[in-house]
């Protein structure tokens, strides 16, 4: 069985590599999977199609060809498990325990997954399996299923130029208290929400943006989490007061403004939550 020292290693890790999970009631086991709403074809063709707004707002080239993989729970657990391990202490690196542990872990995280940017390995991971559950779960109709497609795309292909200009996963393993884990994850989560809506409004897919963040905003009020308790409210924030807080950064200075928080950012969530005080520093 795996020690209690084994669990505080794996857990901050996790919430390193999951993003964009939605959380289940505190009753409601996960639903299962349905036929995958869309192939790699259609995950091209989108991505081809949001690339260039990506770069427009966050004033960044992206890498391309980009990587991606379409995945289904099992394939996300067994694939984030092997690129999880290689960031482990070499003594849990071959512990069957461990790594039975951590597969277990994904596959229940993986649940209410939609996307995510794997730091490990450099690539988006999307899960198409999982679109029309979630959709259901958070009363979202499908016919909002394509426009939401191209939005997931935007919100992990942002992680995914965050990460190549500013090394965001290397910048937050240095940070030290959970005031700075909490500043960052609001930042990198508010800038990537906050992309992902400019490109909706550039393919006029406002409106299933704001039906993907009203279901958002009433799925996370469970106090059933995937991750650590505090990491799933710096996401929470980061979707919600993060995103208010870059658009207030942007009008202000504009996209140069945004940059600049990822080589500075605030010192404290509460100038984040009140951008006077950021503004005023």
């Amino acid at each position: 069985m795996p020690s209690s020292r084994w669990r505080a290693l794996i857990v901050p890790l996790l919430s390193l590599f999951a993003t964009s999970a939605i959380a289940q009631s505190p009753n409601q086991a996960p639903t299962a999977e349905d036929t995958p709403a869309y192939n790699e074809i259609v995950a091209r063709s989108f991505l081809i199609e949001v690339e260039p707004l990506v770069e427009k707002y966050t004033g960044w080239d992206c890498r391309w060809p980009i990587p991606f993989r379409l995945v289904t729970r099992a394939q996300y657990a067994e694939t984030m498990t092997s690129h999880l391990k290689a960031h482990l202490p070499a003594q849990f690196q071959s512990d069957r325990g461990a790594e039975a542990m951590l597969k277990e872990m994904l596959h229940s995280q993986s649940a209410g997954l939609l996307g995510c940017y794997s730091e490990a390995s450099k690539s988006l991971f999307f899960l198409p399996g999982n679109l029309r559950p979630v959709l259901r779960s958070l009363r979202v109709e499908e016919r909002h299923s394509r426009n939401l497609i191209e939005l997931i795309l935007a919100h992990e292909l942002t992680h995914a130029v965050q990460d190549s200009i500013c090394q965001t996963s290397e910048h937050s393993i240095k940070l030290a208290s959970e005031d700075e884990q909490t500043v960052w994850t609001m930042i990198i989560e508010g800038h990537a929400s906050w992309v992902a809506d400019r490109v909706a409004d550039e393919l006029h897919t406002g409106e299933a943006a704001q039906r993907l963040a009203e279901g958002l905003a009433a799925a996370n009020v469970s106090p059933t989490w995937r991750n650590s308790r505090a990491h799933q409210d710096a996401n929470l924030r980061g979707y919600i007061v993060g995103k208010k807080f870059i658009a207030e950064v942007f009008a202000r200075g504009g996209t140069k403004a945004v940059q600049a928080l990822f080589d500075k950012p605030p010192k404290s969530p509460a100038m984040i939550e009140n951008p006077a005080l950021f503004f005023a520093k």
